[in-house]
């Protein structure tokens, strides 16, 4: 009979999906909001089900928003330098 583990996240893993910081994830695996495992080696290992619940719970967080601009552009240039293939650039 062969047992199946539930699938496993690195913390770079869980990170690059939610938008949380790996020190972030530590912080909701310790306060019980997500659940994880020790490898033998002490490394910490996310259930993928509880990341999962994470992201439908609190919706997939951007680690950069992109800046909203009164002009429309959202390439982030400043003070009206527009970025090579901007739309805005030709204004």
């Amino acid at each position: 009979m062969i047992i199946k583990s539930p699938p496993l996240l690195t913390p770079a893993e869980a990170s690059e999906l939610t938008g949380y910081y790996t020190g972030t994830l530590a912080k909701l695996e310790r306060t019980g909001v997500i659940t994880a495992v020790r490898t033998p080696l002490g490394h910490r290992r996310y259930h993928a089900e509880s990341i999962q619940a994470l992201i439908i719970e609190r919706g997939r967080i951007v680690a950069r928003p992109v800046p909203i601009r009164l002009d429309g552009c959202t390439c982030q240039a400043i003070a009206g330098s527009h970025a090579h293939g901007c739309p805005w650039s030709a204004r």
